[in-house]
């Protein structure tokens, strides 16, 4: 249903007998400078031979809602949109108010993650707007954000292309059975070519072309640019917030550790790469590797004769693991707010569950491990039984350590699921899939 097409959007939208057209409008929805919105105006206006028709059109329509016939009042927030009429042009113009790129604010590091999350937004209340009217069939959609906004233009394509096919493919699952009998039949991303553009539109579209074909969810962001934009997130509005002085550093501390103990995260990039599924299996796969890691070690670290150097490789593997797991459920809790977490339940609780086995094995290789460097003691599988239920002998500085710390994971993981779903069990949006 999704193709891409070359030219002036007016244009398209008369050589394919195009039903809605989507305007990159502005807050005012007056109409402005920028080329689509500039240009629809244009078409709409002159399809009426009326001056300022659209606008007139608008005004009447919000009149009641705003109270006034005044140009410039904000009509639509970004984000948002609101269709209207389209006179001779076509049947509907849906203006979607896109964000501006936080470049524009005076942030040349990159794009917030609430500003990325507006442009998302954008798309998929066009495609709410598209299966609320039966009667548009075609539909040719600009690339927003991406003018005066500031968006670089293959990543607003990118965010534009996934929320739209993402958005197809939850109808289609909600609705299976009847989802080919909806009016929608063609969704046109109209590409004006300035420097290649449209080339490397195509080039991102047959990127993924794979997962369209799956059937699988799409995603936009990579791990490194979804940290990026919490960072961004973090600098640009913390303060806005509410997040002052500690509370705002030891967020971007947490980014920072992110990045540091991210290597596990990252493999999900490395093998899910833009589909959605296999990102989310490899997340699992790697949840269950490391909860092995610790199994292998403790049956090495309690039958057979170890070196020392293998130790400590072992110990440092070990304890990247714990931090990774203990910074990712921190964060949970303290970026719960930017981030994003998975809506289903079920898998949710058994990650946290997996989390909390691996974190015990990993607590119980380093007690292993310190025993036998510093103490040369050597310990039995049915001895660590002792230490799970704490039962450890105290006689030594270093068990009442591990013990006080192993009292404070369990502590801790309480904390994480109660923190975690009374932040997100209100917030969630659950699919039939």
């Amino acid at each position: 249903m999704i193709k891409i097409r070359e030219g002036k959007i007016e244009e398209v939208v008369k050589k394919y007998n195009i039903d809605a057209v989507v305007n990159c409008a502005n807050p005012s929805l007056m109409g402005s400078k920028s080329n689509v919105d500039k240009a629809i105006h244009k078409a709409v206006n002159q399809s009426k031979r009326q001056t300022d028709y659209l606008k007139h059109i608008i005004i009447d329509e919000f009149e009641e809602k705003f109270h006034s016939r005044k140009e410039n009042i904000i009509r639509c927030r970004r984000g948002e949109v609101v269709i209207t009429e389209g006179g001779k042009f076509c049947k509907y113009v849906i203006h979607a108010v896109g964000p501006k790129s936080d470049r524009n604010i005076g942030n040349n590091y990159g794009y917030s993650s609430s500003c990325v999350q507006k442009l998302a937004l954008c798309y998929k209340k066009i495609m709410e707007k598209l299966f609320e009217y039966q009667d548009i069939e075609t539909v040719a959609i600009p690339i927003i954000s991406s003018g005066n906004y500031g968006f670089d233009f293959e990543y607003a394509f990118r965010i534009g292309l996934v929320s739209v096919y993402n958005e197809l493919l939850d109808k289609k699952n909600e609705y299976r059975e009847l989802f080919d009998q909806i009016s929608l039949k063609q969704i046109y991303f109209v590409i004006l070519d300035e420097l290649n553009n449209f080339d490397k539109a195509c080039k991102l579209y047959d990127e993924y072309r794979e997962v369209f074909q799956k059937e699988h969810r799409a995603v936009y962001n990579s791990f490194s640019d979804s940290q990026r934009a919490f960072w961004n997130e973090i600098n640009l509005y913390d303060e806005q917030k509410g997040y002052f002085a500690i509370a705002k550093l030891f967020r971007k501390l947490l980014i920072v550790l992110r990045y540091i103990f991210g290597f596990w995260t990252w493999l999900k990039d490395v093998f899910g790469k833009k589909d959605w599924v296999l990102r989310k299996k490899t997340i699992e796969w790697v949840a269950f590797v490391k909860m092995f890691i610790p199994i292998f070690m403790i049956v090495l670290i309690t039958n057979f004769s170890v070196n020392t150097k293998l130790l400590y490789v072992g110990s440092f593997v070990i304890i990247y693991d714990l931090l990774d797991t203990t910074t990712y459920l921190v964060a949970l809790m303290f970026l719960a707010d930017i981030q994003r977490p998975s809506a289903n339940v079920i898998r949710s609780l058994l990650m946290l569950v997996v989390n909390y086995i691996e974190v015990e094995l990993d607590i119980i290789v380093i007690y292993l491990i310190i025993g036998k460097v510093f103490y040369d003691k050597i310990y039995k599988i049915e001895n660590l039984f002792d230490f799970i239920t704490g039962k450890i002998e105290n006689t030594l500085v270093m068990n009442n350590i591990i013990e006080f710390v192993n009292i404070g994971i369990k502590f801790f993981f309480l904390t994480v699921v109660l923190s975690y779903f009374s932040s997100h069990m209100r917030t969630r949006k659950f699919r039939d899939n």
